[in-house]
């Protein structure tokens, strides 16, 4: 139980960090709106591993 909270935890600072990061690269845009995508897809699978 402990270890899964302090997943969700690293995968929630790594999301806040990514975003931020894409916030600041604003010649960023499409691209990077399908990297933030492809993103959360790979952080939400993850979080589904045993």
């Amino acid at each position: 139980m402990k270890k899964e909270k302090k997943r969700r935890v690293f995968a929630l600072f790594c999301l806040v960090s990514f975003l931020l990061i894409d916030n600041y690269n604003k010649d960023l845009t499409v691209r990077g709106d399908m990297d933030i995508f492809s993103f959360i897809s790979t952080l939400f699978l993850w979080s589904k591993e045993p």
